[in-house]
């Protein structure tokens, strides 16, 4: 498949998963101003899971580079991708050149409690998508999680791709399965394809209506009402690597245009810190907006490896694989993360003014 070259035009097919006309609209409104058609596509993207985090700043990505930007907003309306993906459908009508899959089922209890519906999501339906990928010779970017893993390698370090992987939860199960599934059937084509695990996604663009807040918006929004950010450690050493959206987006992206082989890709950030780092981390800045003193406090809890729904163990990826494919990896999370986190703070402010 050819490579997008620098500076040719993009197009965006985005599909929500939420299908709502506000959704729609608001697709509408940000177009404005912007020169889009809907025909001559050069370089079709089927954005699934556009209002996701991810997919959010994907979206924005594109919308807004400085690229000719030719864009259709396709009918939504009445789609279940984990339930009836119509996959046939929109290859169809829209002739993708890549898709970029951001759907999933990522809620943990939600998967334990209907595992059917997470094996829907997160395993049954990407395989459909993989298979007309391969039938209609369309490039697809699949993003996955580290929830794959549960501990760290036996040889030491980060986690690499050659590991196996050895979840420990239905969430990971299911895209463990996802992953096996999209592997066993690009193996006989020509395709290229990128599943492509990151870690504790942080930030949005402004289409994002995902509801789940992240760690760091969690602790956030934690710290404000009695001002102390509450944070349960279970174990010492219990480490994570948040991932900032907007540099993930970009990582998609360089990937896309410069078409490194196929297969397992890391894309994660680069410090790994425990938890109670991350949680002093928001109190100085809640602390510096209030001028109020925030605390940080750590529960730490007895290591429960195999407890439903608990994080891994330092599950932390090493992207050394494609850095050295050329392709920029998100940084550090402290190199993004105070902005966002100072617009989740005046946000809540301002909602507790109006309240």
């Amino acid at each position: 498949m050819a490579a997008v070259a620098e500076g040719v035009s993009w197009s965006i097919v985005a599909l929500p998963g939420d299908r709502s006309q506000e959704g729609r609209e608001d697709i509408a409104r940000r177009l404005q101003g912007k020169n889009c058609v809907s025909w001559g596509l050069i370089v079709a993207i089927l954005l699934l899971g556009w209002n996701s985090k991810l997919g959010s700043a994907l979206y924005e990505k594109i919308i807004h580079s400085d690229q000719e930007i030719r864009t259709e907003g396709g009918a939504t309306e009445g789609l279940d991708y984990a339930k009836d993906p119509p996959f046939r459908t929109l290859f169809a009508k829209h002739k993708p050149r890549w898709i970029i899959n951001c759907n999933a089922l990522t809620s943990h209890s939600e998967c334990e409690h209907n595992p059917a519906k997470a094996f829907a999501a997160n395993a049954w339906a990407p395989a459909l998508l993989a298979k007309l990928c391969q039938e209609e010779n369309v490039g697809l970017v699949h993003l996955s999680t580290n929830f794959v893993f549960s501990r760290p390698p036996a040889h030491g370090g980060f986690l690499t791709e050659e590991d196996p992987v050895e979840p420990f939860n239905i969430y990971g199960k299911t895209k463990a399965e996802g992953e096996r599934l999209i592997q066993a059937v690009m193996e006989y084509s020509d395709c290229s394809y990128y599943i492509v695990r990151s870690s504790w996604l942080f930030g949005k663009g402004a289409t994002c209506n995902q509801v789940d807040a992240d760690l760091l918006e969690d602790m956030a929004r934690a710290a404000l009402p009695n001002r102390r950010v509450k944070a349960t450690s279970f174990g010492f050493e219990r480490l994570y690597a948040p991932t900032n959206v907007h540099e993930l987006a970009d990582t998609i992206l360089q990937m896309i245009n410069q078409t490194p082989p196929r297969g397992i890709y890391h894309a994660a950030g680069s410090l790994a810190s425990p938890i109670g780092s991350l949680a002093q981390y928001v109190s100085e800045i809640v602390t510096e907006i209030t001028n109020e003193l925030v605390h940080a406090e750590i529960d730490v809890q007895p290591l429960v490896p195999n407890g439903r729904s608990q994080v891994p163990c330092n599950a932390i990826l090493d992207c050394n694989k494609l850095r050295n494919q050329g392709i920029r990896t998100p940084r550090a999370w402290i190199e993004g993360a105070e902005s966002y986190i100072r617009d989740v703070i005046f946000q809540l402010l301002s909602e507790e003014m109006q309240a």
